[in-house]
């Protein structure tokens, strides 16, 4: 699943708030800042014959509290870990305030998933989210620039599995049309389909898929800055 909420902290779960998972001891950040270097994958302590640690002066040397072999948007995989990691019994407190973290994250995300139709990808569920934002906001202050029929379009198209987000690419829309395939952003392309489809002369009666009054529409992330 691409790209689900980020992970609440980079550094270890003392340090500054990123998303929700913070100690409750502000010192033990500055200790582990200057801890043990972070390895590829992960060593199990709970064989060790260690028990239970929850201070930091009894932490085993070469204990890593960093996951940097599972990626930080994998949210099943980081849930696995943290409870790997309160089964170890070194710090668990840090791990259960994130695996709490996560799971309401889980949560929410398959909440998302199953409010729009089976088999969309995430980016494509977080982006009909991002449209219906922008439509209740054109029905608000109004629609200046013509661009309600390229929303709604786009949503219907995303629903029905004919539009797709893809990085580095993107399409072009006037008047509810789809102008073009997938392609990498150009400004000059994006010149000459304004030209082309752009003319304020028309009345909102004459307006087909060809010329409108309204501006060019470009559905997508360019790789372009």
């Amino acid at each position: 699943m691409p790209r689900p909420p980020k992970r609440h902290a980079e550094s270890p779960p003392s340090g500054e708030k990123s998303g929700k998972a913070r100690s409750t001891h502000e010192d033990e950040s500055n200790i582990l800042k200057t801890g043990p270097v972070a390895t590829s994958t992960y060593q199990r302590w709970n064989k060790k014959g260690l028990g239970l640690i929850k201070k930091l002066e009894d932490i085993p040397e070469g204990w890593d509290w960093k996951d940097d072999d599972i990626h930080e948007d994998d949210l099943e995989a980081n849930i696995k870990r943290y409870k790997e990691r309160i089964e170890d019994g070194i710090m668990p407190q840090w791990w259960e305030q994130k695996l709490k973290d996560y799971e309401k994250d889980q949560a929410e995300v398959q909440e998302l998933i199953a409010s729009e139709p089976e088999g969309l990808a995430y980016d494509e569920i977080m982006r009909l989210k991002t449209l219906e934002v922008i439509r209740k906001a054109v029905l608000k202050n109004g629609d200046d620039y013509d661009q309600m029929r390229n929303v709604t379009t786009m949503m219907e198209k995303y629903r029905a599995r004919e539009l797709v987000w893809t990085p580095g690419r993107v399409t072009y829309w006037a008047n509810g049309v789809q102008l073009t395939d997938y392609e990498e952003f150009g400004w000059e392309r994006f010149r000459d389909l304004s030209d082309k489809h752009f003319d304020r002369t028309k009345s909102e009666e004459d307006l087909g898929p060809e010329k409108g009054y309204g501006g060019i529409w470009v559905e997508g992330v360019s790789d372009r800055s």
